[in-house]
């Protein structure tokens, strides 16, 4: 039995059962096209934010369904000019081959960045707490019993969380270019777990987290508490678990007025080998090659340089009496121990050097599938796409409802079997946030790309707006190609979407191929 993790949360601040977090989105940015020294400044990016961070993170990767109609009223919105009727016409048709080829839905990759933060500082109202911890008012306890209402927050700790958040903010901004979520997000962050293998969960839209307000009064001054409806929040988590076949779970919902079922399986990385080469092993990329989503949970603890030397030479100490209890006995010490040994100098003397921490870190793969037999292939495949790059994948039986929960926002880590102690530079080479996905996501759709069948949107003027993330801010475009490549049809596609949007254009052919028709 688990009680469900979280308690509350505000904008991006979500408040655990004992932990407090704060959630930031990731830009993806496309891979494919970088060269070798541009991947390596990625990496190296990736690389310094994870060695300097110094708190402890979960990392999430969630494919999130987006429909192709409301993509495309979307951008119905935004139209204007004298040919708006015929671009609205244009859309619709759009949307009805996109349907008929594709499917009404699609899937992108997102990426989330959690940061747990500190503890507040002791101040005049601590005596309060330890008073509250230990006397706790009668009907309070009732209702929290019954899950009615959770547990105090005080105002002031929620502002110093604030405070704390700023400055975490600061750092996510500058080097990862992340962007706070709102609550929307954090519910459909809790929410999509229940519907996996199902569909797009709904989202209660202008919805909070239910709390009453409190003044507790002491000789030193009065003091305000947020007392949590835990059963308002526990409306996220509807839904039927059947964790019955040991490797997997069941989950039996209702979507769209219909009963669901969906399968999900969730593997665990056991081993990680301690080279990995960059470019070429960028594990956490290598699932955006397959024809399924493949969510990702990753939990970090950060171990300082000095405490990492002490776990190393502990670790060779322990070796080395394996070494000499083997000898003492007459038999040869195991090939693990000597490569053990040896491994445990190099890294402690890689410490020495570099100074750096390492990452207490454990990772979680999620795969679903409407059907039983589907959700087995998948796994499958995912076993196999690891096992090439020499990386050992797990699917523990009995932890799968542990699994589910890691995969909450502000949860804390329920398996702790699997957990490696990374060089920051092993992290990084996963490449968190790097996606196959092109375009700007929003506009007029021009094609479709990937393994994915990805429709691909562009908006040209977003490169002059000044919007952060975007690449340049050059309206200029150069199309090269071998000859009968497509240069000129895409051209034209573009230029013809772009007066339908609203734009002007001017054509200009010095081999007078561009006619009026």
């Amino acid at each position: 039995m688990i009680e469900f993790p979280i308690r509350y949360y505000e904008g991006n601040l979500v408040f655990s059962q004992d932990e407090e977090w704060v959630y930031y989105e990731i830009p993806g940015y496309n891979y494919d096209f970088l060269s070798d020294e541009e991947k390596d400044l990625e990496f190296r990016r990736l690389e310094s934010f994870f060695w300097q961070i110094n708190a402890d993170l979960h990392l999430l990767i969630l494919p999130d369904f987006q429909s192709i109609r409301e993509k495309h009223d979307r951008f119905k919105e935004t139209l204007s000019g004298p040919v708006v009727d015929a671009a609205i016409q244009h859309a619709e048709d759009s949307v009805s081959v996109l349907e008929q080829r594709h499917g009404h839905e699609g899937t992108e990759y997102r990426f989330y960045l959690g940061v747990k933060l500190p503890k507040p500082e002791k101040d005049r109202f601590n005596l309060f707490r330890e008073i509250k911890e230990a006397f706790k008012d009668f009907f309070h306890t009732v209702h929290e019993s019954a899950g009615i209402e959770g547990p105090d927050i005080l105002e002031e700790d929620i502002q110093r969380h604030r405070k704390n958040e700023k400055r975490v903010f600061t750092k996510i901004s500058n080097r990862l270019y992340g962007e706070p979520v709102d609550e929307e997000t954090i519910q459909w962050m809790i929410r999509r777990n229940w519907y996996r293998g199902m569909g797009k969960a709904p989202v209660l839209h202008q919805w909070s987290p239910a709390y009453t307000v409190h003044v507790k009064e002491f000789e030193d001054g009065d003091i305000q508490v947020r007392r949590p409806v835990y059963r308002d929040l526990l409306r996220l988590t509807e839904g039927l678990i059947d964790e019955s076949p040991g490797r997997s779970l069941k989950i039996k919902q209702v979507l769209d007025g219909e009963d669901r079922e969906g399968h999900v399986a969730f593997l665990t990385i056991s081993n990680v080998p301690y080279e990995m080469i960059h470019p070429g092993d960028e594990w956490l990329y290598a699932i955006q090659s397959l024809d399924f989503p493949v969510e990702v949970s990753i939990r970090t603890e950060t171990m300082e340089n000095r405490k990492a030397l002490v776990a190393v030479r502990n670790k060779q100490m322990e070796l080395k009496d394996q070494d000499r209890h083997a000898q003492e006995t007459d038999h040869d010490t195991s090939l693990t121990v000597l490569e053990g040994r040896a491994e445990s100098h190099e890294l402690e003397a890689h410490l020495q050097r570099t100074r750096m921490p390492l990452l207490l870190t454990s990772i979680v793969l999620c795969v679903s599938a409407p059907t039983e037999d589907e959700c087995k292939r998948r796994t499958d495949i995912v076993k196999d796409l690891f096992h090439d790059m020499m990386i050992q994948v797990e699917q523990p039986y009995g932890d799968q409802w542990l699994a589910f929960n890691e995969f909450l926002p502000g949860s804390k880590r329920f398996i702790d079997d699997y957990i490696h102690y990374m060089e920051p530079g092993t992290l990084a080479g996963g490449m968190f946030g790097a996606t196959k996905q092109i375009g700007d996501g929003q506009g007029f759709y021009i094609g479709f790309t990937g393994i994915l069948n990805q429709p691909v949107y562009i908006t040209p003027n977003r490169a002059a707006q000044g919007i952060r993330g975007t690449k340049t801010n050059a309206l200029s475009a150069c199309f090269l190609g071998s000859l009968g490549g497509g240069k000129s049809f895409s051209s034209n596609l573009i230029t013809y979407l772009s007066v339908l949007s609203g734009a002007k254009a001017l054509v200009i052919d010095p081999k007078g191929g561009a006619t009026r028709s």
